[in-house]
């Protein structure tokens, strides 16, 4: 179970306990006064192997497959921490350069299973933030997008959930080219906002449950994010979005996403007990 990114923009997840797909094992490199430059990478590979199974007394049988599905990914950070004294700049770049399922079986059919998605590279952040202080920020590019427990908004950089029925494939994550206006944190609470026009790249999870939009299909969102508590173990997040798909037919699907999570931390001595819960709310109009 991991922490999720804050509003202020994108900071490396904190392992509580368990996996997570964030790039770990960091090279960092300290110039002085908090000026830092860090390099990340990860590399893991799945492989599931399947014998044959009979099907039926005639002796009619499913060939084995062997699927092994490999993940790379390559990114680095860099923040000028208090050099410029109230003002800040942060740089993040991800790329996910070895993808996709290999395997002499066919790939199986259906909206989010292995074998959807291009095996080609992925750039999953590319962005550049300007602060001042904590209490105003701007920041711009390509960013990957997640809230809370990653219902409906997922970065493909967390492992799946206990209890989670959802057998989707986690790689590449949702993706969106986003202007942000953010500002926090702020106070004991650690309280953090944020407001941000998306034009949507990737995303699993969206009205149509049939189908994911297309590449070809323009998707674009209004964002408002609220949090608070940051890395705590009690913390909460509130997003609220206006969301707009459209097909290369020009017909439309306009509609509210309401999504609110909560964590509670309880401290056991030799143990820790995390309770987490997240319910969304859709509602909008369809041509599509």
């Amino acid at each position: 179970m991991t922490t999720q990114d804050s509003a202020s923009g994108p900071v490396p997840a904190v392992a509580i306990f368990g996996g997570e797909q964030r790039p770990g094992h960091p090279l960092t490199l300290d110039m002085g006064r908090c000026t830092r430059l860090v390099l990340q990478g990860t590399g893991r590979i799945r492989g599931e192997v399947v014998p044959r199974i009979p099907l039926d007394a005639a002796g009619t049988q499913l060939d084995a497959s062997t699927l092994l599905s490999p993940l790379v990914r390559l990114g680095a950070e860099f923040d000028t921490g208090l050099r410029l004294g109230e003002f800040g700049v942060h740089a993040e770049y991800e790329h996910e350069l070895v993808r996709g399922d290999n395997g002499g079986a066919d790939a199986p059919a259906g909206r989010g299973y292995p074998g959807q998605g291009s095996t080609e590279p992925v750039l999953r952040k590319a962005n550049l933030a300007l602060r001042v202080g904590d209490w105003i920020g701007l920041q711009g590019g390509f960013n990957t997008s997640h809230w809370g427990l990653g219902m409906i908004e997922n970065d493909g950089a967390h492992d799946p959930a206990p209890g989670d029925t959802r057998f989707v494939d986690p790689r590449g994550g949702d993706r969106v080219l986003e202007a942000r206006l953010f500002t926090g944190p702020l106070g004991d609470a650690d309280f953090q906002g944020y407001i941000a026009l998306q034009r949507v790249l990737q995303d699993e999870r969206v009205l149509r449950e049939d189908e994911s939009v297309r590449d070809d299909e323009p998707s674009l969102r209004a964002d408002l994010g609220l949090s608070f508590g940051g890395l705590d173990l009690d913390r909460g997040e509130l997003h609220v979005a206006l969301r707009r798909d459209e097909d290369a037919e020009g017909k439309q699907a306009n509609y509210l996403i309401v999504d609110a999570s909560v964590t509670f931390g309880f401290d056991l001595g030799d143990a820790m007990l995390l309770l987490d819960a997240e319910a969304a709310y859709q509602h909008g109009t369809t041509e599509l």
